[in-house]
């Protein structure tokens, strides 16, 4: 018992506040939960109005639409400065921290798969994303494009303007825009259940981890060891081995 204590003690001296989440991360993360929110009651609202307004000044339908198309462009605006964050931000941001590349990502995604089979006790150890959620985050990321590019075709299918034209009126041709428009609506169901899973999710690590995760969203900041620190400098250094071999 007293060798137990001693450890732990040993172990929490060597815990370190470490800067994860960038600003722009962030931002991101919280402008498109809020905008999908206003999206989804302004875009359920365009599919079934359950507004009455009465008076000659009444415009429930047209407000909503103005609103909706500006959350939209928001929402496609945040969507483009991840993009661009994918190959600009630090190690837990850019697009090899969403793929099992190295030895060290592959292990954390079985031990992750592990952890939610029952099969262990507590999750692997990570400082970003574990291997499990990263490529679900990367295929959410993708399903916001479609969300938006959808949104788009509808836009332009009433706007017609040449340059919006140029860019997805080609794409009613492939796809029917009726087709579309069901895209369009059924993925905020899908991303309002991935809410559910996503909030089960990160406060079932963090009661496990107490890393802070929860707040890391917020300021930017985990509690990590200073072992864990190294074990990932090290996984950084064989992502950067590997990518100058594939640029020689």
């Amino acid at each position: 018992m007293a060798t137990t204590i001693a450890n732990t003690a040993q172990t929490e001296r060597h815990i370190v506040r470490y800067y994860v989440w960038e600003l722009p991360v962030r931002l991101v993360h919280w402008i498109i939960f809020l905008t999908i929110t206003v999206l989804s009651v302004t875009g359920y609202y365009i599919h079934n109005p359950y507004l009455i307004a009465h008076g000659s000044g009444a415009y429930v339908m047209g407000t909503m639409r103005a609103i909706h198309l500006s959350a939209g462009f928001i929402f496609l605006a945040a969507l483009l400065l991840r993009l661009y964050w994918f190959f600009a931000g630090n190690q837990f941001a850019r697009w090899r921290a969403f793929l099992p590349l190295t030895r060290t990502q592959r292990k954390n995604l079985k031990e992750t798969i592990r952890y939610y089979a029952l099969l262990r006790y507590s999750p692997p150890l990570t400082i970003g994303h574990n291997m499990l959620a990263a490529p679900v985050y990367a295929l959410i990321y993708i399903l916001c494009a479609v969300e938006g590019v959808t949104g788009l075709v509808m836009y332009n299918a009433q706007l017609k303007a040449p340059f919006l034209n140029t860019i997805v009126g080609w794409i009613p041709e492939v796809v029917n825009i009726q087709t579309l428009r069901s895209i369009h609506f059924f993925l905020m169901f899908a991303f309002w259940a991935f809410l559910v899973h996503h909030l089960y999710s990160a406060v079932l690590t963090a009661m496990h981890e107490r890393d802070g995760l929860m707040d890391s969203i917020f300021t930017g900041n985990k509690s990590v060891s200073s072992h864990l620190l190294e074990e990932t400098s090290l996984d950084l250094l064989e992502q950067e081995k590997k990518v100058d071999a594939s640029d020689r």
